[in-house]
C-alpha cells in the first residue's frame, strides 16, 4: 500500500545520504534513525536502499564528540528556546577548556558537519549573539527563570545561515573580489548572498554581503583564483593571512 502523506522511496534516499555526508551524528544514532526510515519503503525498495548506503555506513566517521548524544541535546536545547528558559551549560571551548555558562539559548542552526546553539549570556548586557558548537555541551541544567526576548534581540537563524561562513562571528560588511577560476556557480552556492556584478571573458567580479571573517577561509582555497578587492580591510586580512603562508615555506 502506498500513501501520499508518506515519504517516497527515491526522498528517502536523498535524507539518508543527506545525513551521512553531514557527519553530524553518531553511527549508533545514524543507524537507528535509517532503520525507522525503511519502514517507509516497501520490501524491494528496502533491499534496494540496504545495498545502495551498506557501504557508506561501513565507512561512516562521525565528527568527534563530547556530549552523549547530539539528537538529546537538540531536543531539550530545542524545548529550552520554545519555553524561554535560562539555563546553565558545561562547555568545552575550542581549546578544550572546560567552562560554564548562563545563557539565554534563542536559536539552533546547522554548518559545516556541526550544530550550533546560538545564546545570549546572562551575565552580560551588550546582546551580542554567541555560538557553541551542540556536541560540546556535555552538560545542561535548566533554572526556574525565564527570560524575556525584546523584537529587537529576537534572532533570525535563516539570515544568519546566509550571511555567515564557519561560523566565525565578526561584523557585518559588504565584500567584493575578482574570481578567475572554473566555477563562478559554485562560489555563489556557498556564499548564498553573492552576486556577480560584472564579467568578462574569463573574469566575474563577484559582490556579497557576509558576517564574521569565516568567508576568507573559503575564498582563499580557491587559491590565486581570488583576489579580494573591498573594502580594505577586507584586502588587508587577505594579504596578510597569505604572507603568513608564504613564510611557513621559507
Amino acid at each position: 500500500m502506498e500513501f501520499d502523506g508518506f515519504l517516497l522511496s527515491k526522498e528517502l534516499v536523498s535524507v539518508i545520504e543527506m545525513m551521512i555526508g553531514c557527519r553530524a551524528f553518531s553511527k549508533m544514532e545514524i543507524l537507528d534513525i535509517i532503520a525507522k526510515l525503511k519502514n517507509f519503503t516497501s520490501f524491494n525498495d528496502r533491499d534496494m536502499l540496504e545495498k545502495l548506503i551498506s557501504k557508506e555506513i561501513y565507512h561512516y566517521k562521525e565528527v568527534k564528540h563530547d556530549c552523549r548524544s547530539v539528537i538529546d541535546n537538540i531536543w531539550q536545547l530545542t524545548r529550552c528556546i520554545k519555553e524561554k528558559i535560562e539555563i546553565t551549560i558545561s562547555y568545552y571551548k575550542i581549546s578544550r577548556e572546560l567552562v560554564e555558562r548562563r545563557i539565554m539559548p534563542v536559536a539552533i542552526t546547522f554548518s559545516d558537519y556541526y550544530f550550533y546553539l546560538i545564546a545570549y549570556r546572562c551575565d552580560e548586557d551588550d546582546w551580542k549573539p554567541l555560538y557553541y558548537r551542540v556536541d560540546r555541551i556535555i552538560n545542561i541544567v535548566e533554572h526556574r527563570k525565564r527570560f524575556i526576548l525584546d523584537k529587537e534581540h529576537d534572532f533570525d537563524e535563516g539570515k544568519l545561515r546566509s550571511l555567515i561562513q564557519f561560523m566565525f562571528h565578526g561584523q557585518y560588511r559588504k565584500i567584493r573580489f575578482e574570481y578567475t577560476g572554473f566555477s563562478v556557480q559554485a562560489i555563489l552556492d556557498k556564499i548564498p548572498t553573492a552576486n556577480v556584478i560584472d564579467k568578462s571573458k574569463d573574469t566575474a567580479i563577484i559582490e556579497a554581503e557576509i558576517f564574521g571573517t569565516g568567508v576568507n577561509m573559503f575564498l582563499l582555497s580557491q587559491g590565486s583564483h581570488i583576489k579580494a578587492l573591498y573594502p580594505p580591510e577586507f584586502v588587508e586580512e587577505m594579504k596578510n593571512e597569505i604572507e603568513k603562508m608564504y613564510n611557513t615555506y621559507k
